[in-house]
């Protein structure tokens, strides 16, 4: 191992290289560090003060910048003040945007990243009391109210390391800019890392995370804790590694994400920053990555105000695609179960174990056929999948029907009697509302459909590039599979059945009538008849949910 490449890796995965048995088994480095402390008081033991307290604790991404980027000037909430300028551009006109129950004006900009993402976002203006750029230093440790000589960003990064097992308390820089944006922690400077750097060391070919056995060091590590619970001589220590142990498959899959994740990232720019810090964070190296969005910088000498506006743009562009890896824990094991035409029961069967063997947590069906010759195959393989504790995310199919009266396998239902419990069988919606809601290709039934999502004119990849707007109950499933992926993402250690019901539960309802799915009916039916929920999923509601549920409410 090369001196380099060397000090990385000790700098990622810390002494013994710790942070990769972690990686490997599941288990936070904490605990690795000091079993019998950990097994004695249980998952919270040796937090920091305060630590266990937290309910929901979260990964931060921390953007500076020491050239003086107007971001403060034109977000949400500064469109008030009529002293505050704004540049004439379009994309920087007052736009109104709701923030809970809040409604303030900011740059149209930033209403393009949406009301989902709007929904969880917060701004919040503080003085930095100087105007000078090379004081940045004092500004993130909020020039000494921070106790310590400490940073915010190295403040919270401490706080956060015991709740999230991370491998280091310190945070890490990925795109600082010399001394001027240096990161302190504990008043040491902090190593600054590129993402290149991290890519070049952790995807190398030949002593990468690629080459490394992985299960064997998961197997060692999980053994010599096992061996040592056994020799504390209760099931408690036992049960308690359990909780935090990583299946084979689930680590193949991890690795494999990784990897990939890895490879993408070609140069050192503010979204490649942005990738490696959720790489980071699904390693559980640090709590904080400090990156450098670029707002535009300086604009005294920005004649009009052209950085500001491309700055921005590209800014929230940014800033839009990190909140897509918000679920960058899941990742995308495309299975071809169907050559051409109507899928076999043999394929769909395989395609299901070789799913559930290769760790998948969830399986996004959309195919459907009114006949299951061999059904039996397809029964037993959706059986093996319920055991595993895998989601099974189902279209209803599109033949505008009543599943009470039609056919649409495959379905939860055993010949012979019984049905999987880890089941969603999904109806399309339509984002023109009214009474046409439920769109009229669907399938439906208020006790086989559980749930609508939106299926009509929804944007998707297709083959040999490009994108373009289908429609079916084929494009509701993902919404819900992605659903499903993102809560299990935020909060691991819900079971299955949790999400299910999560999704279930947090469905908005609609009282109103709808059309009767079908090519020609001309009839409304209170659109809570056609499903089990009489709703249609709601992300921001299951989000919502889900911590609630996490915090045992």
């Amino acid at each position: 191992m090369t001196g380099r490449r060397k000090a990385v890796v000790q700098m990622l995965f810390g002494a013994g290289l710790v942070g990769l048995r972690s990686l490997a088994s599941g288990v936070p480095a904490s605990v690795l560090l000091n079993p019998r402390r950990a097994m004695a008081g249980g998952p919270d033991s040796g937090a920091a003060d305060g630590a266990a307290a937290f309910t929901n604790p979260q990964f931060v991404i921390y953007s500076t910048s020491s050239n003086g980027d107007p971001v403060n000037c034109n977000a949400p909430g500064t469109y008030d003040d009529p002293k505050i300028y704004h540049p004439g551009d379009p994309s920087m006109a007052s736009t109104p945007m709701t923030f809970g129950s809040r409604t303030v004006d900011g740059a149209k900009i930033w209403s393009t990243l949406g009301p989902s993402v709007l929904a969880q976002t917060s701004f919040f203006h503080h003085g930095t009391y100087t105007i000078i750029h090379p004081d940045e230093v004092k500004v993130l440790g909020l020039l000494g109210q921070v106790s310590n000589g400490e940073m915010l960003c190295s403040f919270l990064s401490r706080e956060l390391s015991t709740a999230l097992g991370t491998v280091r308390p310190q945070p890490l820089s990925l795109g600082g800019n010399g001394s001027i944006e240096a990161i302190f922690y504990q008043g040491q400077p902090q190593a600054f890392l590129t993402p290149t750097t991290l890519a070049s060391v952790l995807a190398a070919p030949s002593n990468g995370l690629g080459a490394a056995n992985l299960v064997a060091l998961r197997d060692q590590t999980l053994d010599s804790l096992n061996a040592y619970a056994r020799s504390m001589g209760n099931t408690a220590q036992k049960n308690f590694i359990d909780q935090y142990a990583t299946s084979v498959s689930q680590l193949r899959t991890l690795q494999h994400g990784l990897l990939g994740s890895l490879s993408a990232i070609k140069d050192d720019s503010q979204d490649s920053q942005i990738q490696a810090a959720l790489i980071l964070f699904q390693m559980k190296v640090t709590p904080l990555v400090t990156v450098h969005v670029n707002f535009g910088g300086d604009n005294h000498g920005d004649t009009g105000l052209a950085n500001e506006i491309a700055g921005h743009t590209s800014g929230v562009a940014s800033i839009g695609k990190m909140m897509q890896g918000i679920a960058s824990a899941a990742f995308i094991m495309p299975v071809r179960a169907i050559p051409d035409g109507d899928e076999r029961d043999k394929d769909v069967a395989n395609a299901i174990r070789y799913a559930v063997d290769h760790g998948a947590r969830v399986i996004n069906m959309s195919f459907g056929k009114p006949y299951s010759p061999f059904k039996s195959a397809v029964d037993d393989a959706v059986r093996y999948a319920d055991a595993h504790g895998v989601l099974m995310v189902v279209a209803a199919g599109n033949d505008g029907a009543s599943l009470d009266t039609a056919s649409n396998f495959p379905t939860p239902y055993y010949n012979g009697g019984g049905r999987a419990t880890n089941w969603i069988e999904v109806g399309a919606s339509s984002w023109r509302g009214g009474d046409t809601v439920a769109v009229a290709f669907s399938n439906y039934s208020h006790t086989k459909v559980d749930v609508f999502a939106p299926g009509e004119d929804i944007l998707s990849s297709v083959q040999g590039g490009g994108y373009e707007r289908l429609s079916g109950t084929s494009m509701a499933a993902p919404v819900v599979s992605g659903l499903a992926a993102l809560i299990m993402s935020h909060y691991p250690n819900l079971t299955v059945g949790q999400v299910r019901q999560i999704i279930l539960d947090s469905a908005t309802r609609y009282d109103h009538a709808s059309l009767e799915p079908g090519a020609h009916n001309t009839e409304t039916v209170p659109f809570a008849s056609l499903s089990v929920t009489g709703g249609i999923v709601n992300a921001y509601n299951a989000l919502r949910m889900a911590q609630q549920e996490r915090a045992g409410h």
